[in-house]
């Protein structure tokens, strides 16, 4: 008889412990279903918050932008750059030399004065209008067989620049005066603000041909 009280009271308390169980499961399922828990304390895997009818937040930061190259030189060889006055004393590369490289890369030829009264330097001169800020070139000097091949040559850059009156002042803004025929050397001038660009040469031998190569205006940035 006290055996039988016995396992009936265990199993009292059996049934008990296993209805509180179902209780409890229950109790977390509905929790979970009212307070849902997303990964990392509520941060998606992308760190923005996610829920219900929202998404994580993408980045709409634009990309690095790309440092630009230096600008690109403009050749007064080339048909962007007709010459606005002089374009007579522009002539074609001497025969001797068209064939040698030295020559041949974007050359302007700019015949030599005469040297008569009031003809001491040819000028040939380019619009800028302001656009560029720097002026460079080889200057090559070039005299004919029997002329005097150590002539002096002079190559100056000047440029117009329009003042507030609408009139033009103008600047010598650099100068080549060691280049031979044997020996040619680089031109460089300043050309900011420059409405014109005015090359003028100079020769002690009228027979002579300033070939200038390369010559370029570069553009502000």
């Amino acid at each position: 008889m006290t055996t039988t009280r016995t396992e009936s009271r265990f199993q009292s308390r059996l049934t008990t412990v296993a209805s509180i169980a179902t209780v409890l499961a229950l109790v977390v399922a509905v929790g979970a279903w009212w307070w849902p828990q997303s990964p990392e304390g509520g941060q998606g895997a992308s760190g923005g918050r996610t829920g219900t009818g929202t998404t994580a937040p993408t980045s709409t930061a634009a990309p690095t932008a790309t440092k630009p190259g230096s600008p690109a030189a403009e050749f007064l060889a080339g048909p962007g750059f007709p010459a606005e006055a002089g374009g007579a004393l522009l002539v074609a590369v001497p025969r001797a030399v068209r064939d040698d490289p030295a020559f041949s890369s974007h050359p302007v030829a700019i015949t030599c004065p005469d040297n008569q009264t009031g003809n001491q330097a040819s000028e040939v001169t380019y619009l800028l209008r302001g656009r560029y800020l720097r002026f460079d070139a080889t200057v090559h000097p070039y005299y004919p067989p029997g002329a005097d091949t150590k002539a002096v040559s002079h190559v100056f850059a000047l440029v117009d620049v329009r003042q507030r009156d609408g009139t033009f002042r103008r600047e010598e803004r650099g100068r080549q005066q060691r280049a031979a025929m044997n020996g040619p050397a680089a031109l460089t001038a300043d050309v900011e603000n420059a409405e014109k660009l005015i090359i003028s040469v100079q020769c002690a031998d009228p027979n002579g041909i300033v070939v200038l190569t390369d010559a370029r205006v570069t553009a502000a940035g």
